[in-house]
């Protein structure tokens, strides 16, 4: 069978999809290729090069989310800004916040070996007598 022309979007998408560990059949499906490409592109292995520009570029987008993520919590020590938001906008910035940074705090605890598996919640006392 000739080779066909994939799309680069099509490729980055499935080859995302699929080291994310999604199905290698149902990607092949979703994007109408074949599940052969998805395997070898799962599989692919970069030259160390190419491995070295990747993690330069992952690393220049960590920083980045990094320092937007600074700025975003220095927002909302402004009382200005803060007042003009709705109670609901406030809480859910703070939610997502607070789960950036437990995820960040996770993921700097899983790289150094210090993370612990979360404590299973204390059950009550039972009551004394009837």
């Amino acid at each position: 069978m000739p080779r066909r022309h994939i799309d680069p979007a099509v490729k980055a998408a499935a080859t995302a999809e699929a080291l994310a560990g999604g199905s290698t059949r149902a990607i092949a499906r979703k994007y109408a290729i074949s599940h052969q490409a998805v395997h070898l592109w799962r599989h692919y292995r970069y030259g160390h090069q190419k491995a070295e520009q990747v993690n330069a570029r992952l690393f220049t987008l960590i920083l980045e989310g990094l320092d937007t993520l600074t700025e975003h919590v220095r927002l909302t020590r402004d009382p200005a800004y803060v007042h003009a938001q709705s109670a609901h906008d406030l809480a859910i910035l703070d939610g997502v916040l607070a789960d950036k940074l437990l995820l960040l705090l996770r993921a700097v605890q899983a790289g150094d070996g210090t993370a612990a598996e979360p404590a299973a919640p204390a059950l009550p006392a039972p009551p004394d007598g009837p």
